[in-house]
């Protein structure tokens, strides 16, 4: 069934539409033998600009820690590694001396870190372009339809921004064909309303959490072959590795639908896909990624650096976002040309001791829309619920009040949440400090 598209919507996604077959023919064609070269031109006249716009990275080459000019890979090797927290504890080195964004975005902060930066709308029509790339091959198409296991940040709030962010919301869901379901809290009795809103609305696609999908069909048994007869296309799992090891069998089978995944971000952009068992393969062009190996880690294991290669406000060189990478393809000049599968940053339900189970996000999206919080963590025990917050001197009374109100919004157990402030968070075995630590010993 056809849908209503606005004019100004419709146009710009059939462009987007047809960059996307332009650019998948492109890669199709692609020689993995000319990347090299390739990524080293298209680096030289990004780091140009780098050194000359960005504060941040003209800071580098003035103070002797990066070259000035990118000629070999070793050049390229010399530049330090960017990471979130460089980017959060230094904002204004990244707003660029020729003008300001556009607009300004925030990650979802799944690493514990959010972290706000400016973008371009040229940037968008890349990204969407390539979003489409993978989209299109597996049934997407302008009249299509998606359902959407998810959430958003500007949702939890307090009086009429809170009505308009929703209002807002839901409009451009409906122009861009979208239903979506609140991913925060899902109980089963939840799922069994989105099973049944599902297989009304007909989508081509399903996309959501990986964590909130996998719970979604474990509660939904009983709808499983009518999921199979519904005509879904593909699933993405997205924001997470898979919390189980068959949750991408047994979505694949449950709808009998191909899973799509993307390896990218809010912050770093569309950098691969995955389509079922094939392994994830990069836009060549358009990013460059490194596989840095870890003591102790398999020679086709490594943590992930970013560089994106085409014109962006924050351009990210060697960017360590977070990820691990498995089974890893390298060039001959050693970066990443394809990889197995992303090993890091599981996003949990989370069962609190009340019974509701909520997205781990959920409780990160509470707390970043405060300028004063730098960082945070929720740490659940025998004892409780507690938040850990790392504040600035800005945090006060009323800064409390909002998160704690964001708090009852997911669950009105947790509205004697305990909030502590503390100089830093616990970190795992490996170092990381995940948004959450769960201490409960059964």
């Amino acid at each position: 069934m056809s849908r209503f598209i606005p004019f100004p919507w419709k146009k710009r996604l059939e462009q987007d539409m047809a960059d996307a077959r332009k650019y998948s023919a492109l890669l199709a064609e692609w020689d993995v033998r000319q990347t090299g070269a390739v990524q080293l031109r298209a680096l030289q006249t990004i780091w140009k600009d780098c050194v000359t716009d960005v504060p941040y990275y003209q800071k580098l080459v003035q103070t002797g820690q990066a070259p000035a000019a990118i000629s070999t890979w070793d050049d390229f090797h010399a530049i330090p590694e960017l990471t979130r927290e460089i980017l959060q504890q230094r904002p204004a080195g990244f707003r660029r001396f020729s003008g300001p964004p556009d607009l300004t975005r925030t990650t979802g902060g799944s690493t514990g870190t959010p972290v706000k930066f400016g973008v371009w709308k040229s940037e968008d029509q890349i990204l969407r372009m390539l979003k489409l790339v993978l989209w299109q091959k597996v049934g997407y198409t302008p009249d299509t339809r998606l359902y959407l296991i998810w959430g958003h940040a500007h949702l939890l709030g307090t009086g009429w921004r809170r009505l308009l962010n929703h209002a807002t919301r839901k409009t451009k869901d409906y122009l861009a064909g979208y239903r979506r379901a609140d991913a925060y809290r899902l109980s089963p009795e939840r799922c069994q309303q989105i099973a049944s809103d599902l297989l009304a609305f007909k989508p081509v696609g399903l996309i959501g959490y990986a964590a909130a999908l996998d719970y979604f069909v474990h509660s939904t048994e009983t709808f499983h072959n009518r999921f199979r007869k519904l005509g879904v296309r593909f699933v993405m799992p997205a924001a997470e590795p898979a919390p189980r090891p068959d949750t991408y069998s047994l979505l694949r089978d449950v709808f009998h639908a191909s899973i799509v995944q993307e390896f990218g971000g809010v912050d770093f952009g569309q950098v691969g896909m995955k389509l079922d068992d094939e392994p994830f393969k990069i836009f060549p062009d358009k990013n460059l990624l490194e596989a840095i190996p870890s003591q102790g880690q398999p020679a086709d294991t490594g943590d992930a650096l970013v560089t994106t290669l085409y014109h962006r406000y924050l351009p990210l060189i060697r960017y360590r976002q977070g990820d691990v990478l498995r089974g890893v393809q390298r060039m001959e000049h050693g970066h990443v040309h394809a990889f197995a599968e992303l090993a890091g940053r599981a996003n949990d339900m989370v069962t609190l001791t009340s019974g509701a189970m909520i997205h781990s996000v959920a409780f990160l999206h509470c707390i970043h829309q405060e300028p004063a919080v730098l960082n945070g963590q929720l740490l659940v025990d025998e004892g409780g619920t507690t938040l850990r917050l790392v504040t600035t001197d800005g945090y006060d009374p009323a800064c409390e009040a909002r998160i704690r109100h964001r708090f009852r919004q997911l669950d009105a157990s947790l509205s004697q949440l305990r909030i502590d402030r503390a100089c830093d968070l616990e970190t795992s075995i490996a170092g990381k400090r995940r948004w959450f630590v769960d201490k409960r010993t059964h």
